[in-house]
């Protein structure tokens, strides 16, 4: 069944799916299974495995670790091209939507692209959009991107809308 009948599904039965994330960065072995049995002992559907300063070797640790301790789908959140595993059910291949920096709107997604073919897991296209939450997030300090300001629905708004129209299954807002 592909992630995006899976997701269907759940959301059919419980009229949500509920992911955790897990940033692996700098965590050890036993940080990411004790917080891997805190989410396997939870009502979650799938897991992100990403985080916005995430080092190589951190994340390949991290799919290791994951990916031998649940049955849950794990799914990639990936913040550079470098972050693709086969030990996935799948990855986000996304595009920040409000970036003004090319890298962040193609440059990474054309350097994975090759890779993400050649390796089989499944790709789901998805709009990224970057919210002002209050304080200076970890993708704001590494994109040097604003984030748009949250009390402006019509933007927010626009740029769904615009991420319907090029075909991304879904829309993560952070």
């Amino acid at each position: 069944m592909s992630l995006l009948t899976y997701f269907d599904s759940v959301k059919g039965s419980k009229g949500f799916s509920l992911i955790a994330l897990i940033d692996p960065d700098g965590k050890t072995e036993e940080q990411i299974i004790q917080i891997l049995t805190n989410i396997n002992q939870s009502s979650f559907d799938a897991i992100f495995i990403g985080g916005s300063t995430l080092n190589t070797s951190d994340f390949e640790k991290g799919v290791d670790i994951i990916s031998s301790n649940t049955d849950l789908k794990i799914i990639i959140f990936p913040s550079s091209h470098r972050h693709i595993s086969n030990k996935v059910d799948g990855i986000l291949f996304t595009m920040l939507l409000n970036s003004i920096n090319r890298r962040y709107l193609i440059d990474e997604q054309l350097k994975a692209a090759t890779n993400l073919i050649n390796l089989g897991i499944e790709i789901i296209p998805t709009g990224y959009l970057h919210i002002d939450g209050g304080n200076k997030s970890d993708l704001e300090k590494v994109s040097l991107e604003k984030p748009i300001p949250s009390e402006n629905i019509e933007l927010i708004l626009s740029y769904a809308n615009l991420s319907h129209l090029l075909g991304f299954k879904y829309l993560y807002l952070e």
